[in-house]
């Protein structure tokens, strides 16, 4: 009975894992939000009554150990996949272009460490929380969720200019996954950075407008 952690459940991609893989009723699905009650609510109007919902904060490491903790009981000590969604893209600046920063130093700023904390130190805080976990589980595999704007020939190709902060600190995240496969590998542990391309979520409609053109 594979077990499966989502991380960064509670809408978009992180509440489509929860629905899809509920639909196996052998798999142990779980997944974390900061606020439980919404997504609880969700999952009552769309029927799932196979998923648990377990509070915690991508930004608080001791709430993930908690929930690690919780999980644990769950799975009897285990866990097999453990998927990290959450992420931040903070719209207030993701179409600003390097030099149209200028003058709004402070956004930069503020952004940046927004993206930061949740896109890199949030992801490393989720991974080390479930890691005890996922060696003793039995497939052994981490998968955090990524995007193509991080990829260096993809911005040469398209010359998308836009989404700095974003990018930047996903692309950090891809060199954070490629450290802990590094070290964990001769644990047996798989760890993946997967890019889902543009996916219709909640994004506003105009911002979505501009993102259609990784899609040409």
């Amino acid at each position: 009975m594979p077990s499966y952690v989502i991380v960064g459940a509670s809408r978009g991609l992180g509440y489509e894992w929860l629905r899809f893989l509920s639909q196996d009723p052998a798999n142990t699905v779980v997944g974390l939000a900061r606020t439980p009650e919404a997504v609880e609510s969700q999952l009552v109007a769309d029927e799932i009554t196979n998923v648990r919902i377990i509070k915690a904060d991508m930004l608080d490491h001791k709430s993930l150990t908690v929930a690690a903790g919780e999980v644990s009981k769950i799975t009897n000590k285990s866990l097999d996949h453990l998927i990290v969604n959450g992420a931040y893209l903070g719209l207030d600046a993701s179409f600003i272009t390097p030099t149209e920063f200028v003058g709004q130093e402070d956004l930069l700023r503020k952004e940046f460490i927004n993206n930061l904390d949740v896109n890199v130190i949030g992801v490393i805080y989720s991974i080390n929380a479930f890691l005890p976990l996922i060696r003793k589980g039995k497939t052994k595999k981490i998968t955090v969720m990524s995007t193509g704007l991080a990829d260096l020939e993809l911005a040469q190709k398209t010359n998308i200019a836009f989404s700095v902060l974003y990018s930047s600190t996903k692309a950090a995240t891809n060199i954070v996954v490629a450290k802990y496969a590094a070290e964990l590998r001769g644990e047996g542990i798989i760890l993946l950075a997967l890019s889902p391309g543009v996916v219709d979520t909640a994004t506003k409609p105009r911002e979505f407008t501009r993102l259609e053109t990784l899609e040409s």
